[in-house]
């Protein structure tokens, strides 16, 4: 499942009442291969909430469903290695590892079930952006090409989101793996 295609989708609780819109998906890198999902961070009004991944009942791309059980949702506050998909990954610039040059992510591939999701790849291509154009108007529902994490690595690097041309990459961040 597309990044794109969650974002901005409405977050119901077991009811079917309102909970807010799907902000952003919140991940940790704790050195998991691959990065796992560990909550979702929605948009009520003005506030920004933070929903434990455990919590979530549905995750696709009509809505996100809450279980009956679920906390109440607190005020999203970062938390050390936690990494915001839409805001710091997506239209960003990594390196691939796969092959060392500086790429921009066009969305984030998810995998998973459940309260078990992952980053399971991103989008790089500039074939799959045209077709992103083409596919949206025919069809919000769309297959696209990836490079899986793992096949075809990348690494974040910092400072380099919309601001030109990157920088020498971060220390060890052409490591294979």
């Amino acid at each position: 499942m597309m990044l794109s295609e969650l974002l901005g989708n409405p977050v119901r609780d077991a009811e079917g009442q309102s909970a807010g819109r799907l902000h952003d998906i919140v991940v940790r890198i704790d050195g998991a291969d691959p990065p796992r999902v560990v909550g979702l961070l929605l948009r009520r009004k003005r506030a920004q909430l933070f929903l434990p991944v455990a919590a979530v009942e549905t995750l696709d791309a009509r809505a996100v469903v809450v279980t009956a059980s679920a906390p109440p949702l607190a005020p999203f506050e970062r938390r050390p290695r936690e990494v915001l998909l839409g805001r710091d990954v997506m239209d960003s610039q990594v390196i691939s590892l796969a092959e060392p040059r500086v790429v921009r992510v066009n969305d984030v591939v998810l995998a998973g079930d459940g309260a078990a999701w992952e980053v399971s790849g991103v989008d790089i291509g500039a074939r799959a952006t045209a077709a992103f154009a083409a596919a949206r108007v025919a069809s919000p529902r769309r297959a696209r090409a990836h490079d899986p994490v793992g096949a075809g690595r990348v690494a974040l690097q910092r400072g380099t989101r919309r601001s030109g041309p990157a920088g020498p990459p971060p220390p060890g961040a052409a490591a294979s793996g």
